[in-house]
């Protein structure tokens, strides 16, 4: 699921956008590697081709070696599906026969499973040509559409600021990454031994890793991957 990424402060040459989140590396034809600041792309008050390499950005935000959010995962809290039930509510409320299901996914839909307190929704429709449609009632209720986010067939939301902790993503009928989220939850509420091993494997990669998501995500990628291909052959 979706999660923002945060990584460790590198020191570099004075002067350079270098410890912003917004300034990656890029390398010319020549081999002569410069400071790209991400925002001169999308910020209105950047030029559209700007000058290399950058001093600033109107955006700068430094790295900084504590993660403003660090992987937590704690204990499994049965109260996660009735929130979930108080997400989906105004979901199907606004949707309406527009979505074919509305389902809880990732780790808090399994029981007892140790997860990252954030609630994961999936909803699936009925038809990929309403999702423009979708995108208007959602953001009726709070929703900001923020695109496949580099994910096809899976459309990200931003929540509604002040509700509990969610990711929602919405999913056309032929969604691989909705029947892949919809297996491995199943396999893994019916598979106790798979899903206890699963949760140290969280805790362990969560306490080594704590301020760094990618390291904490591949860390659990190929267990998780052996996990849903078992999945996908199951019953």
């Amino acid at each position: 699921m979706e999660e923002k990424q945060c990584t460790t402060k590198h020191s570099t040459a004075a002067g350079l956008c270098a410890d912003c989140v917004h300034a990656r590396q890029i390398e010319s034809d020549r081999s002569s590697v410069f400071l790209l600041c991400n925002l001169s792309l999308t910020d209105a008050h950047f030029p559209k081709y700007p000058r290399l390499p950058v001093l600033s950005c109107s955006g700068h935000r430094g790295k900084i070696a504590e993660c403003a959010n660090p992987v937590v995962v704690v204990d499994y809290d049965p109260r996660w599906p009735a929130t979930f039930e108080i997400l989906r509510s105004p979901l199907a409320k606004a949707l309406g026969s527009l979505a074919a299901a509305i389902e809880h996914m990732g780790s808090t839909a399994v029981p007892g499973l140790a997860a990252k307190p954030v609630i994961d929704i999936d909803v699936l429709l009925k038809s990929a040509s309403d999702l423009p449609l979708v995108i208007q009632r959602l953001a009726s209720i709070g929703y900001v559409h923020r695109g496949d986010l580099g994910v096809t067939g899976r459309e990200a939301f931003y929540a509604p600021p002040g509700s509990p902790k969610h990711h929602l993503y919405v999913c056309p009928p032929e969604s691989r990454e909705y029947r892949r989220h919809l297996a491995l939850r199943d396999f893994l509420r019916t598979h106790s031994a798979e899903a206890e091993n699963y949760g140290k494997l969280k805790r362990s990669l969560a306490a080594r890793f704590r301020n760094d998501r990618i390291a904490y995500n591949e860390g659990k990628g190929e267990f998780v991957e052996s996990l849903l291909q078992r999945a996908l052959l199951a019953p």
